[in-house]
C-alpha cells in the first residue's frame, strides 16, 4: 500500500511539472510575429563563425506595442555581428519565434522531447532592426562564472587542438568538442569522460578529503577544535559542490553530489548506511526536484552504472584493488550495453581496454591539474595557473592518438538494433545473472538470455513489394526504399553546419533502426544542399554498392542518372525517367533525377526539385509512364512546380510533401495545396506527420505517419485549422 501511494504521488507530481512546462510554451498566435522582449541570458552562449546561440529568459514581451502576459525560456540564434552576448546579461531584443519543433523519425533523436525537458518554450532568431540594446552587464551568476573560466582557458590555449577537451572537463561546456572528438570517444566508449560525472566528482572529493585530513592533523592541536575526519568531510563536500556548480549541476553531477553528501554525513555522525540506500536516496531527491529527468539517457546510464558497480563488488571485496578495477570496467561495459542499444543502437566493445587507460589518465592527471590551474589563475598566481593548464592540454594532445588508434581498430564498436521491450528485459536479466557474485552457479547461462536481443531481426517487405519511407529532414528531401533484400536511398537531406547534417542525424539512425548495414544504391537527384547535404556522412558510415547523381561529381565518383536506366530488385522494378541523355546535367532543379518505381500493387514517382520546364519534358518524353499511385511532390510544393497538366497525367492518390516547419520559403504554396485538393489527392507533409512510410495493399497505398503513430504529449500541434482543411 505504501509503495502504491508513493507511485501515485510521483505520478501526479510528474503530471504537475509537465503541465507547468506546457503552459509556458509559446502561444501559437505569436509564431512568426516580431516580439519586443526584455530578458536575461541564462546559459553559456555558444559562438561560431555564423551565429551566437543562447537561451533567454523572457521577462517582458510586447507585440505591436501591446504588453503580453506570456513569459518563458527561449532558445535564440543571433546572426548579427558586433554584439558580444554574454551569460547573465539583460537585453532588449526584437525576436521572431516558433514553437518547439524537431525531426520525428524512427531511430532518430527526439529534439522536441529534449526541448521539453529543458523547459524551452520556443526557438527563434534576433531581428536586425531595431538594434539590440544591452540593459545590464553580466551579473554575478553561476553561468557568468562558468563563462569566465571557459574564456580564461580558451585565451591560454588559443587554437590548441585539445583546448575544447580541457574546457569540457573544467566547466562542462562541450561546445568546443569537434565531431571528430565525439566519433573517437563514441567508438572507444570514453565519451562519459567529457561529462563531469560521478567519476570526476568522486575523485576530486576523495583527493580533497585525504589531503585535508592529513594537513588538518599535522599541527595536532587543530584536531582538538574539530576532528580531522569531520574537517575533511566539510572540505570534500565544498570541493565537490564547487566542481558540480562549474558543470552546471547536470544530472550525473547531481546524483554524485547527493550521494557524496549522504556519505559525508555518515562520516560526520559515524553512521553506516548501505550503498543501495544511498543510491535510492539520490534517485528520490533528483526525481523530486526534476521529475522530467527520467527523459534523459544520462539519467539512466548514470544510475545504472553506479548500481552495476555496487552489484558487481558484492562478494569481491577481498580481491586486490587492481583486480576490482578490471572487473568493474568489464561489468560496466556488459551491464550498460542493453541501455546503449536502446538509446544509441551501438556500444564500444573495446571500452574496457580504453577506459582502463583513459580513466586514470584523465581522472588522476588531467582533471586535477586543470582545476588546480584554474584555481591558481583566479588566486592571483597567473604564471603557475597558465603553466598547469598548458601542461594539461599538452598531456591530452599526447594521449589523444592512443584513443584514435583504438577507434580505428576493426571492429571497435558493436552496432545493434534498438531492442524491443521483451528482448531488453531478458538481456537485463542476463546481465544480473552474468555479473552475480562469484558463488552464483552457472553464471555463463546469463549469455543465453542475450540471444533474443542479438538475433531478432526486423521485418522486411514480402517478395514483389516495397516500403518507402519519406524521412523528416526539415526543408530538404531524404527517401529510403526497401524491398525484400535490397535498400535504396534517394537524396540525403541538408547539411546545416560542419557539426550537423541529416545524413548523420536522421538517415543513419533510421538505417540502424531497420537493421540495414548495406545500401545497394544511393541516388542524389541533384547537387543542392537540401538534397545532397547528408551524403558524405552516409558514404563514410555505410557500405554503398553504387552511387548515381543528376549532377557530375556530386558526390565524388557518382555516375550520371539518365532516362532509360532501369533495374529490378526482388520483383520490384525501377526506371529513371529524367534527365534525358542530351538533357541538362548542370545540377539545377530541372536536371534532377526522376525515378518511377513499380511493385505488384502500386507505383511511386520520385521527382526531386523539378519545375514546370522539366514537367513538360516528362509529359512529352515519358507521358505514358507518369501515372502513379503515390508521388513525392516536386520541389517541396513550390509554386514553380505541379502544374495542372502534369498533375492530371500523374493522377496520384497520395502526394507527399517534404518541407520544413514554418520554413522561410513558405513551402508548400497554398496555391499548390489547393491544386491538389481540387483533384481530391490526399496530401501529407513531413512537417506535420514526421516520417511517412508507404506500402501497398490490394486496395492501394497504406500509410503510417510517425508523429501520429508515436504520439507524445509534448509534441506541438503544428497544423492550423485552416491547414487541416487543406491538408488531409
Amino acid at each position: 500500500m505504501f509503495l502504491a501511494s508513493v507511485l501515485l504521488v510521483g505520478f501526479f507530481w510528474s503530471v504537475l511539472h509537465a503541465n507547468f512546462v506546457l503552459a509556458q510554451r509559446l502561444p501559437a498566435q505569436l509564431e512568426g510575429k516580431d516580439l519586443v522582449v526584455v530578458g536575461r541570458v541564462v546559459n553559456l552562449p555558444h559562438k561560431d563563425q555564423r551565429r551566437t546561440k543562447f537561451r533567454l529568459q523572457v521577462n517582458q514581451a510586447k507585440l505591436e506595442g501591446n504588453a503580453l502576459t506570456w513569459q518563458g525560456l527561449v532558445q535564440i540564434n543571433n546572426y548579427n555581428s558586433g554584439y558580444n552576448i554574454r551569460a547573465g546579461e539583460t537585453w532588449k531584443l526584437t525576436i521572431r519565434l516558433k514553437r518547439p519543433h524537431g525531426f520525428q523519425n524512427p531511430g532518430g533523436f527526439d529534439y522536441e522531447a529534449w526541448m521539453f525537458r529543458q523547459r524551452i518554450a520556443g526557438t527563434g532568431y534576433v531581428r536586425k532592426a531595431p538594434e539590440p540594446v544591452r540593459l545590464s552587464e553580466s551579473a554575478t551568476s553561476l553561468d557568468a562564472v562558468r563563462e569566465m573560466v571557459g574564456s580564461q582557458i580558451q585565451t591560454i590555449l588559443y587554437q590548441k587542438k585539445s583546448s575544447g577537451i580541457i574546457t569540457a572537463l573544467v566547466n562542462g561546456d562541450r561546445s568546443g568538442l569537434t565531431p571528430a572528438h565525439w566519433q573517437v570517444m563514441r567508438e572507444t566508449g570514453t565519451n562519459h569522460l567529457m561529462a563531469i560525472s560521478g567519476l570526476h566528482i568522486g575523485l576530486i572529493a576523495g583527493l580533497v578529503f585525504f589531503l585535508v585530513r592529513w594537513l588538518w592533523a599535522l599541527p595536532a592541536i587543530t584536531v582538538l577544535w574539530l576532528p580531522a575526519q569531520r574537517m575533511a568531510a566539510l572540505a570534500s563536500m565544498s570541493a565537490a559542490g564547487v566542481y558540480a556548480a562549474l558543470a552546471g549541476f547536470s544530472i550525473p553531477t547531481q546524483r554524485a553530489l547527493i550521494m557524496l553528501l549522504v556519505v559525508m554525513l555518515m562520516v560526520w555522525f559515524k553512521h553506516r548506511i548501505q550503498t543501495s540506500q544511498v543510491l535510492l536516496g539520490a534517485l528520490l531527491v533528483i526525481l523530486a526536484l526534476d521529475p522530467l529527468a527520467v527523459m534523459a539517457p544520462g539519467f539512466w546510464l548514470s544510475f545504472f552504472a553506479v548500481g552495476i558497480i555496487a552489484y558487481v563488488l558484492q562478494g569481491r571485496q577481498k580481491q586486490p584493488r587492481w583486480q576490482q578495477f578490471i572487473v568493474i570496467q568489464l561489468a560496466i561495459t556488459i551491464g550498460l550495453m542493453p541501455l546503449l542499444f536502446v538509446f544509441f543502437q551501438q556500444a564500444s566493445i573495446i571500452s574496457p581496454i580504453t577506459n582502463a587507460i583513459a580513466i586514470p589518465f584523465f581522472s588522476f592527471l588531467v582533471v586535477p591539474v586543470s582545476l588546480l590551474g584554474v584555481a591558481l589563475l583566479n588566486a592571483g598566481l597567473e604564471s603557475s595557473g597558465v603553466l598547469l593548464i598548458t601542461f594539461a592540454e599538452y598531456a591530452v594532445s599526447w594521449f589523444w592518438p592512443v584513443l584514435e588508434y583504438g577507434a580505428n581498430l576493426i571492429p571497435s564498436t558493436w552496432a545493434a538494433l534498438a531492442p524491443s521491450g521483451w528482448t531488453w528485459l531478458l538481456a537485463m536479466m542476463g546481465v544480473l545473472w552474468l555479473l552475480a557474485p562469484p558463488v552464483w552457479p552457472a553464471r555463463w547461462l546469463g549469455l543465453v538470455l542475450w540471444l533474443p536481443l542479438l538475433t531478432v531481426t526486423p521485418e522486411r517487405p514480402e517478395q514483389g513489394k516495397l516500403w518507402l519511407t519519406q524521412l523528416d529532414v526539415g526543408q530538404g528531401l531524404a527517401t529510403v526504399i526497401q524491398t525484400r533484400t535490397h535498400t535504396m536511398i534517394y537524396d540525403t537531406g541538408p547539411k546545416y553546419s560542419e557539426r550537423f547534417d541529416t545524413g548523420q542525424a536522421v538517415v543513419i539512425p533510421f538505417l540502424q533502426k531497420q537493421g540495414i548495414q548495406r545500401v545497394n544504391k544511393l541516388m542524389i537527384s541533384h547537387g543542392d544542399n537540401d538534397h545532397i547535404g547528408g551524403a558524405n556522412s552516409i558514404l563514410k558510415a555505410i557500405k554503398i554498392d553504387s552511387t548515381t547523381s543528376g549532377e557530375p561529381g556530386k558526390p565524388d565518383g557518382a555516375t550520371l542518372c539518365q532516362a532509360g536506366q532501369s533495374w529490378t530488385w526482388d520483383g520490384v522494378s525501377f526506371q529513371v525517367l529524367h534527365p534525358r541523355e542530351d538533357g541538362d546535367h548542370t545540377g539545377n532543379n530541372n536536371g534532377a533525377c526522376v525515378l518511377k518505381i513499380n511493385e505488384k500493387n502500386g507505383s511511386i514517382l520520385l521527382t526531386g526539385d523539378i519545375e514546370i520546364e522539366a514537367e513538360e519534358v516528362l509529359l512529352q518524353a515519358s507521358g505514358g509512364l507518369l501515372k502513379s499511385d503515390v508521388m513525392v511532390v516536386p520541389h517541396h510544393g513550390s509554386k514553380t512546380s505541379s502544374h495542372d497538366e502534369f498533375l492530371d497525367k500523374v493522377s496520384p492518390r497520395l502526394a507527399i510533401i517534404s518541407a520544413g516547419y514554418r520554413n522561410r520559403y513558405r513551402h508548400p504554396s497554398q496555391k499548390i495545396v489547393k491544386r491538389y485538393q481540387k483533384r481530391k489527392i490526399k496530401l501529407l507533409n513531413t512537417a506535420e506527420s514526421g516520417a511517412i512510410t508507404v506500402s501497398f495493399g490490394v486496395n492501394g497505398p497504406v500509410v503510417s505517419r510517425y508523429r501520429q503513430k508515436r504520439q507524445r504529449f509534448w509534441f506541438a500541434q503544428t497544423t492550423s485549422s485552416k491547414a487541416r482543411r487543406l491538408i488531409h
